[in-house]
């Protein structure tokens, strides 16, 4: 009489399976038995595995869990490259993953099997669902910028009211790259991207590739992410500068500057000699320098948010008076020179 083959113990896997293939029913719960697994090259001739043992030879070769409500990669091969912030990053992951894995991480990006991406503090903090029933926890580490260098680039960034004016709409400012070239610092760090992941693939692996695919396309529609990513959240940013640029002034704020003309250090050729060229400029005369960039509501954009809680657009409110007063002060203008 023949020998049985021998049966493995409830929930442990059959020899040869990958442990990420393990199928849903081997992940029970302790008190739930687990139906005996007969390993694949026992039963029919040749090596075909048996029934008992088909739910695991199919999830090997199948693809991820499928999961419901995932956060999917919307961008395409056919649509524009990602630019800006997102291109770097997009640069980063493509020097750091191997091109096999960078497609399986695309294809994940875009099943949706991402649960959660947290994007703060240094690290791109991800859950992606993979071919076990738990999901993996993963993460792409950003070096924060030191605090010392924080104050260095709000102190570089307080001379200019444009930095305050981006941020105070939002908005990644720009030429802070320059800037911070300037300071010997960069915005996006520099290849290989640190990763993280409770896998047993090479890091970086396909789950670390999927989420930096994902936080790439929310840095194309909101570039000023990467500020908190490297350690100062675009609010905190905006209340330093606000400060820095208030000492600075020495409490005096002016929403506009007049232009500084320069004094001549020529005198003046006499009166008669010049009536018949007087409205036309002297010879070898510079262009006058182009007008200073008009920022409408300066001063709004200044004070910042309204503290009002509400859905009321205040500051739209406060806007559109000014509007209208400046628009009535001028045709009022207009009337007293006729």
């Amino acid at each position: 009489m023949s020998e049985k083959p021998p049966v493995p113990a409830d929930g442990a896997p059959v020899s040869g399976v990958d442990p990420e293939a393990v199928p849903a029913d081997a992940s029970a719960s302790p008190d739930t038995p687990s139906p005996p697994t007969t390993p694949a090259n026992a039963g029919t001739p040749g090596g075909t595995p048996p029934s008992s043992g088909a739910a695991q030879w199919e999830r090997r070769n199948e693809g991820p869990r499928r999961v419901r409500g995932g956060q999917k990669l919307r961008w395409r091969d056919t649509d524009p490259p990602m630019t800006g912030v997102a291109g770097r990053i997009i640069d980063l992951l493509d020097a750091s993953v191997t091109p096999a894995v960078r497609q399986e991480g695309i294809e994940y990006a875009r099943q949706g099997q991402i649960l959660v991406l947290e994007m703060d503090g240094g690290a791109v903090r991800a859950t992606v669902q993979g071919r076990r029933r738990a999901p993996y926890d993963t993460r792409l580490h950003f070096d924060v910028i030191a605090p010392e260098d924080w104050d260095r680039i709000v102190d570089a960034m307080a001379s200019e009211a444009a930095y305050l004016v981006s941020l105070l709409a939002d908005e990644l400012p720009d030429g802070i790259d320059e800037l911070l070239e300037t300071l010997d610092l960069r915005l996006v760090p520099p290849a290989p991207l640190a990763t993280e992941c409770d896998c047993a693939d090479a890091a970086p692996c396909k789950h670390a590739a999927a989420a930096g695919l994902l936080a790439a396309e929310r840095l194309q529609a909101d570039p000023a992410l990467m500020l908190g990513l490297r350690g100062m959240p675009l609010e905190r940013l905006r209340v330093r500068l606000r400060q820095a640029r208030a000492l600075q002034a020495h409490g005096v704020a002016s929403a506009h500057v007049d232009p500084m003309i320069p004094e001549s250090q020529v005198d003046p050729p006499a009166l008669e000699t010049c009536l018949d060229a007087f409205w036309r400029p002297p010879p070898g005369a510079a262009d006058p320098p182009p007008p200073t960039k008009h920022l409408s509501h300066a001063l709004l954009r200044r004070l910042g948010p309204s503290p009002l809680t509400g859905k009321f657009p205040f500051v739209g409110l406060l806007a559109s008076i000014y509007d209208h007063v400046a628009e009535h002060a001028r045709e009022l203008e207009d009337r007293l020179e006729e």
